[in-house]
């Protein structure tokens, strides 16, 4: 009977499963559960809930319980991750058993489902009593059922796995103690946040207000918890999946390109911070949760952006970047898309949580990174025009960061100068990223600055685009006092570009160090 039950899962977690069948299952049966609940659950009795809830905060929950499940069994296990996903997913369908038995259970009429509401006696109440019994609220007798089936199922797989009978029982363990604080979220946040000083419940925490100028539900409180959580526990699967890959991921994100965009949205952020000052900013975390995710946000969509341009520039890269995932072969290139894709879904829909406005801002700039780097337009190939898409997608991003603190859910206010700024000053600036591709560049037909003068010329061409950068900052800022900082840092960056050997990271330091200039004498100014 064990020998059959061994073949069985070991057909289940050889079974051949594509990305998309994948995808498309899981969240089949989570959005089937949700609709299930519309006939159980006494709050949305007979109607289905929001789609902020049934598109994205129940799908963001199940997939952090899945995840740290299949964490939790890989580390006992020490089996391949990608099986033990697999064998997660064949046994998911027993989410749809807790609506059906709820409605069976209370003949017909269905129960009240929710997270754990209390302060912390009562928390430690229910942790010691394994949640039993239902009290009108929180986890129904469906759920119950289904809870017990799921421990029974985890500790044959253990036993099947392992053999070790302190497996079953730290595995055990441990997938009651990542349910138990996942079903009680609100309440130990709400703890958390009590222990600086502030002292508010649970419901009044969590209950549906304007945050940064802006109204947020329960629905998005509870998401702006959960997706840095969803983020750190997809990393982890990644890693445990394939080290090597992670980290050939994680080299190839262009870090101090990130940085430039994150100062772009941190500079929206402390214009509209200086100009709509919120009053309830430290009266939860949630305002630190929103900046958080649009950081987020901002740096994947980057990502998306960086997979599109290795798509398209691979021939280039093989002379220019050989170290790059693709010209390496270290990701293949269907694997590579999914990746991508997964970049730019968690981007958008930190995004949408954050406020649609936002979201339309992450969308565009997404959209103008694609017509730089793909055909039909490959638009990076038009010298200067591929320059003021980065200005302009920089500009949005800054927008962007304003926007949080809007409270009219417009860009009014934005000082026309600094975005004016930025469009002049990144157009005539970034042609610097063209001189490390000239050799590839070359050699597929990409039109730039270096690859029509040449090195030598173009090198210092483009230097003297650059110092005309520095120097338009303080002509169209109108900012006297920063006329020699942009005439120091704009020949020192000249010097940089114009070396045998350019490297960037340099010219990146010292753009940042007069950004910061920037920023602290024009601040009493606006």
């Amino acid at each position: 009977m064990i020998n059959r039950l061994k073949r069985f899962i070991h057909i289940l977690e050889n079974s051949r499963i594509s990305f998309q069948g994948f995808m498309i299952t899981l969240f089949c049966i989570i959005f089937l559960r949700n609709f299930l609940e519309t006939f159980s659950d006494i709050d949305n009795f007979l109607t289905p809930v929001s789609s902020l809830a049934n598109f994205i905060h129940y799908p963001i929950f199940y997939i952090c319980l899945l995840l740290a499940l299949i964490i939790i069994l890989f580390w006992l296990t020490r089996e391949k991750i990608i099986r033990v996903t697999k064998i997660i997913l064949f046994f998911f369908p027993i989410v749809l058993l807790a609506p059906i038995l709820d409605l069976l259970l209370s003949g017909g009429e269905g129960y009240n489902i929710s997270y754990l509401f209390g302060d912390l006696p009562f928390l430690f109440h229910k942790f010691i009593t394994l949640s039993w019994g239902y009290t009108g609220r929180g986890i129904t007798p469906g759920i119950q059922i289904e809870l017990i089936i799921v421990f029974f199922l985890v500790g044959c797989y253990l036993f099947l796995k392992t053999g070790k009978v302190i497996s079953i029982i730290v595995g055990l363990i441990a997938l009651y103690i990542v349910l138990f604080v996942l079903g009680s979220m609100p309440s130990i946040m709400t703890f958390i946040w009590n222990l600086i000083g502030s002292i508010k419940g649970t419901e009044e925490l969590f209950s549906a207000e304007v945050v940064l100028n802006h109204f947020y539900s329960f629905n998005h409180k509870i998401i702006l918890v959960f997706f840095p959580i969803l983020l750190v526990e997809l990393g982890l699967w990644y890693w445990y999946y394939n080290r090597q890959k992670f980290l050939v991921i994680l080299k190839n994100i262009r870090g101090l390109r990130v940085f430039h965009y994150l100062c772009m949205l941190g500079i929206g952020m402390f214009l509209g911070y200086k100009f709509m000052y919120p009053d309830n900013f430290w009266d939860s975390p949630f305002p630190v949760l929103i900046l958080f995710t649009s950081a987020y946000s901002v740096a994947l969509a980057w990502w998306w952006a960086v997979g599109i341009n290795d798509f398209h520039d691979l021939e280039g890269d093989k002379i220019s970047n050989p170290s790059r995932p693709l010209v390496t072969r270290t990701l293949h290139s269907d694997e590579y898309r999914k990746v991508n894709l997964i970049f730019l879904v968690l981007g958008l829909v930190g995004a949408i949580v954050i406020r649609y406005q936002f979201f339309v801002t992450i969308l565009i700039t997404s959209g103008l990174s694609y017509i730089y780097s793909a055909p039909p337009f490959r638009l990076k190939r038009v010298p200067f025009l591929a320059t003021f898409i980065i200005a302009l997608c920089s500009a949005i991003v800054c927008l962007a960061g304003y926007i949080l603190f809007s409270n009219n859910y417009s860009f009014y206010g934005f000082p026309p100068r600094i975005l004016f700024t930025i469009l002049v000053a990144f157009t005539l600036a970034f042609n610097v990223i063209d001189i490390k591709d000239l050799q590839g560049d070359r050699a597929t037909g990409t039109v730039t600055l270096p690859t029509l003068l040449g090195e030598k010329k173009g090198k210092r061409v483009i230097g003297i685009l650059v110092l005309l950068s520095y120097f338009s900052v303080p002509v169209i800022l109108k900012s006297l006092v920063l006329i020699p900082f942009a005439l120091f840092f704009g020949i020192v960056t000249y010097i940089f570009i114009n070396k045998k050997h350019m490297r960037e990271t340099p010219i990146f330091v010292v753009y940042f160090l007069f950004l910061g200039v920037t920023l602290y004498f024009i601040y009493p100014q606006i």
